[in-house]
């Protein structure tokens, strides 16, 4: 018997003077994918996909919901072909 995948993890960020969020949705594993919504008009914009670790807690929304801060580690080993 197969386990079902389990569904994606959201967070969302509302805009405190538009009526935008953004969808942070993480899955499959450490992949995330940013999504705009227009909350007026109930349309969703698809945005990046990211690897890498993001924290939506530490990320916010502009007051007018055109700039996204957001918080990522992409962790890569350092180079060692120099010293």
């Amino acid at each position: 018997m197969s386990t079902p995948a389990p569904s994606p993890r959201l967070f969302v960020i509302f805009a405190k003077e538009a009526h935008v969020a953004a969808i942070f949705a993480r899955g499959p594993s450490n992949w995330f994918h940013v999504i705009r919504w227009d909350t007026r008009n109930d349309v969703f914009q698809s945005g990046a996909w990211m690897r890498g670790r993001l924290y939506p807690q530490r990320c916010d929304l502009s007051p007018d919901g055109e700039l996204l801060l957001y918080f990522v580690l992409q962790a890569r080993p350092w180079r060692k072909d120099y010293k």
